[in-house]
């Protein structure tokens, strides 16, 4: 059988992995398998139940997510979006041996961010948001009083509540009062607004620790971290160091908390280190410090065809086990408290969900350049393959390798690769790729966009220059530097292929989104070595990033380092837009419409300007969709997003 070139409708033969678990015993799993539905445009979400020797069994069906096991094996809760005119949250529970799924509750505009079961299987706690909307308003105004005010791909923010709840099995819903238990005889701030990012629930149910950023206005990126004691109705703060404590996890007999803890000294470029709560002694320990690498939620290393959850570090069997990004690759790991680091996994690549049972076994999603997403358990440094989800993208397609180079530019090394095409008889165009972020990094896991530009005759060139994370800290921060060693890098990247590599250099190209957008339109000002570019979900403009975008006022201040009164100077040489009239590069603009962590009027004013100068321009804004369009926008739109770049490649190169 003849295999075929990848395309942009290639996207539809693709499945994603999410939210992998064990079961309680550790015998069997839960998958949320996500697919693309091409007669409804919309993404499919089912969930499996994985079992010994046995074909996953579906336990249910159309829009359903986020499977949780009872402690006791029984019963299995889960999310789902049945009814489609509801805006809410709907919770449904079904026994693991089979049967029909009965609905446990429906929260009206609330939304559920985290639940837990009680240790007896009696019921759950579930942390949820709801918007509060005054009553009785006969007009269209929203009225508002806080920043920031509005989230990506959502809705204005303002005045959001948070609820934790308690439901029984038979569906009986008790509230109670977050603000009264965190703060009531701790201080006298009951009335200010907070945000609850997370609760986790000790083993023996007498202890709830919560994440609460306590001025989500001024600082949204700080949390503490609060227990309340079940027995005892009263909270305590912990004294934790660090700007953001997340990702809660305790030990089996409830003495001790793990955490993650960002590094304030380096701003958001710091990375997170993994902390120790002991309540005997009333004292933490960071037992992270030797390694210099991230410590990560979610997959770091890149990718448009897999989805990443369940990264939370897990406590079993006295290790701690997380995941880490090392360069071009994350992989899980271990760390006791005597502070051994053991690697567990045992390929190179890209892992995402993962769950550890009381064995030591290990599940977890795993992908590489030229395999797709499958499920993967380990047993005693074996590796065997679960699931065959994404078999026919091997099967029906031709799948282009990689080659791996190092870039020497200045003082650093880059790591760089390149996708060749099959076959070619003279030198051939190439597109350098960027990455956003710019803490987030290109490496060994599949990318559908290289394979389809490599399949239509391009190389694609791809590198993680300094700003790129899991390098260190000193690599990832460049803060006040942006276009500078950066744009060093990636200038000495296409240099070396150019020299290297069969590749017409009067035919080149460039693209990216968010950071990577901001970096292409930011190196279209400064050269014209490039013949065509596609910018994507960019910035053009700090000064209006910082006042639109949900994170811009903190985000900017902080890669910028200065707030634009205090030194506008600074914006205006780090904005592309006010270097507009060096721009001779054709240039597309792709952004989406609710895309608010780069705001639309980013691209707007970009593509107003280069159609004054008369620059060969065109702005391609889609509807509904927002930052994550590439990678989790409607299907349909994801194909167009890849035509529209292959057409505008192949106009201008």
């Amino acid at each position: 059988m003849t295999k075929k070139d990848f395309s942009a409708e290639s996207l539809f033969d693709f499945s994603f992995i999410s939210e992998l678990e064990f079961s309680p015993d550790g015998k069997e799993y839960l998958y949320v398998r996500n697919s693309l539905n091409r007669k409804d445009n919309a993404y499919v979400k089912e969930i499996f139940l994985g079992r010994k020797n046995r074909a996953p069994l579906k336990i249910a069906g159309g829009n359903s997510f986020s499977p949780l096991h009872s402690p006791d094996g029984k019963y299995i809760v889960f999310s789902s979006l049945r009814d489609k005119e509801f805006i809410g949250s709907e919770l449904y529970l079904i026994e693991r041996d089979g049967g029909e799924a009965m609905l446990l509750c429906k929260l009206e505009k609330e939304f559920i961010k985290i639940k837990q079961w009680d240790k007896h299987s009696k019921g759950l706690f579930l942390l949820t948001s709801k918007q509060i909307v005054q009553k009785d308003k006969k007009d269209d105004a929203v009225e508002i009083n806080e920043v920031p005010f509005w989230t990506n791909g959502g809705t204005f923010t303002n005045d959001t509540e948070f609820f934790f709840y308690y439901i029984s099995l038979n569906g009986k819903k008790s509230e109670i009062p977050l603000k009264k238990i965190l703060f009531e005889g701790l201080n006298k701030q009951s009335n200010k607004k907070i945000r609850v990012n997370e609760f986790s629930l000790s083993p023996d149910n007498n202890m709830v620790a919560f994440t609460v950023c306590e001025e989500p206005e001024k600082f949204p990126y700080k949390s503490s971290i609060f227990i309340y004691n079940t027995k005892e109705k009263s909270a305590t703060k912990l004294n934790i160091k660090g700007t953001s404590a997340f990702n809660l996890c305790w030990k089996d007999d409830s003495s001790k908390i793990a955490y993650l803890v960002e590094n304030e000294e380096l701003g958001l470029d710091g990375n997170s280190k993994l902390y120790i709560y002991d309540f005997a002694k009333k004292k933490e320990e960071c037992i992270s410090e030797k390694f210099d690498k991230t410590l990560t939620i979610c997959s770091a290393v890149n990718s448009d065809v897999f989805s990443s959850k369940n990264m939370k570090i897990r406590w079993k069997n006295d290790k701690i086990y997380f995941t880490m990004l090392d360069k071009d690759s994350n992989a899980i790991y271990s760390i006791d408290e005597k502070k051994n680091l053991k690697i567990e996994s045992i390929e190179h690549g890209s892992y995402s969900a993962y769950d550890v049972n009381n064995n030591g076994e290990i599940i977890y999603s795993y992908d590489n350049f030229t395999v797709p997403q499958e499920v993967y358990i380990l047993k005693n440094q074996k590796s065997k393959r679960l699931t065959s989800i994404n078999k026919k993208i091997l099967n029906k397609y031709r799948i282009l390798s990689y080659q791996k180079n190092t870039v020497k530019t200045g003082s650093a090394e880059i790591d760089s690769w390149i996708v060749m095409p099959s076959s070619y008889k003279e030198k051939i165009p190439a597109i350098l790729e960027i990455h956003g972020g710019p803490k987030t990094a290109y490496g060994n896991s599949f990318m559908l966009e290289f394979q389809i530009l490599a399949a239509q005759g391009y190389g694609v060139i791809f590198s993680n220059p300094r700003g790129s994370d899991g390098y260190g800290e000193e690599f990832c921060d460049i803060r006040k530097k942006y276009g500078t060693i950066d744009y060093e890098d990636l200038m000495a990247v296409m240099d070396f292929y150019e020299k290297n590599y069969d590749i017409d250099s009067k035919r080149t190209g460039v693209t990216g989104g968010s950071y990577g957008g901001f970096m292409t339109n930011y190196i279209v000002t400064k050269t014209d070595r490039f013949k065509a570019a596609v910018t994507q979900r960019s910035i053009s403009n700090w000064f209006s990033m910082y006042g639109t975008s949900d994170i811009g006022y903190f985000f900017t201040r902080d890669q910028i380092g200065f707030e634009p009164w205090e030194n506008k100077e600074e914006y205006i040489e780090k904005s592309p837009l006010f270097q507009v009239k060096n721009v001779k590069t054709p240039l597309l603009l792709i952004h989406s419409f609710e895309d608010y962590r780069c705001w639309v009027v980013e691209a707007m004013q970009f593509f107003t300007s280069l159609r004054v100068l008369g620059v060969k321009s065109k702005l391609v804004i889609f509807k509904g969709e927002n930052h994550e369009l590439s990678r989790s926008g409607k299907p349909f739109n994801r194909v167009k997003r890849y035509n529209e770049i292959l057409k505008w490649f192949r106009e201008n190169l």
